[in-house]
């Protein structure tokens, strides 16, 4: 295990969680009901995983890759839309400042964030940890793992290619830059009765996010895939600096 590889997932991790926690930085601490907000898009994101994702998988489960990747990005779109119309009709409740718009969307990205990179990188990163000090095989002995699967596990971790972790983070970046624009725009249109632009603004963003990474993932060419998804990334910040510049 190299230390540029583990550096790597460490990076990884830091960008996947990095529009959330920026967002919670610029407003978290200044804005009233800004938590509880975060707890009811938290609680949404929860939602789709139980429930809209289930139908979607069900639905697209005989589709060929591109027509799943088609319906799955119109499921979750319409799913996290509804959702967060929900949302937004609850976090009125508990707070009257608009920028709990954000929060709703961080709420969201940081399940999101914590649901996928928390079960895959953060294990990662124990065991790179282990490997790096010579007590991987020890260790995973005790759990009762078999050799054999102890070895194909430390084989897939010390050849995991560094631009793998990237794209996952790239990924992430996407969907959480995606999330927190749906979610403000929604609010903010409204609250000012354009409901069609509200879903318009709310809808298209998370299409986009989810479709793009799943016909990605069709594509043979890695360099192609990696090319794409870094461009994606650079485009989920300047949508994170838009939106820090026309904050409520």
């Amino acid at each position: 295990m190299s230390l540029m590889l583990f550096l790597a997932m460490i990076a990884a991790v830091v960008l996947s969680f990095f529009i959330p926690v920026l967002f919670w930085g610029r407003f978290g601490f200044r804005t009233k009901g800004f938590v509880a907000t975060v707890v009811i898009g938290a609680g949404t994101y929860v939602v789709y995983l139980l429930v809209v994702k289930t139908i979607i998988a069900a639905v697209t489960a005989s589709l060929s890759p591109v027509a799943s990747a088609f319906v799955s990005a119109l499921g979750y779109a319409a799913g996290m839309t509804v959702l967060d119309i929900a949302a937004y009709r609850l976090f009125r409740v508990v707070s009257d400042d608009m920028r709990c718009t954000f929060a709703v969307g961080v709420g969201q990205a940081l399940v999101e964030s914590a649901v996928i990179v928390g079960m895959a990188f953060i294990n990662d990163i124990f065991f790179s940890i282990l490997i790096m000090n010579g007590t991987f095989e020890s260790h995973m002995m005790e759990t009762g793992m078999a050799p054999d699967q102890i070895v194909a596990l430390e084989n897939a971790l010390v050849n995991m290619p560094a631009s793998s972790l990237f794209l996952s983070a790239f990924e992430r970046m996407l969907f959480s830059a995606a999330l927190v624009f749906a979610s403000v725009f929604l609010g903010r249109y409204f609250e000012t009765g354009r409901k069609a632009r509200a879903l318009a603004f709310a809808f298209v963003p998370l299409f986009v996010a989810y479709l793009v990474p799943a016909l990605l993932g069709t594509v043979s060419d890695p360099s192609f895939v990696y090319v794409s998804m870094s461009l994606m990334a650079v485009l989920s910040v300047a949508m994170v600096w838009f939106l820090g510049r026309r904050q409520p």
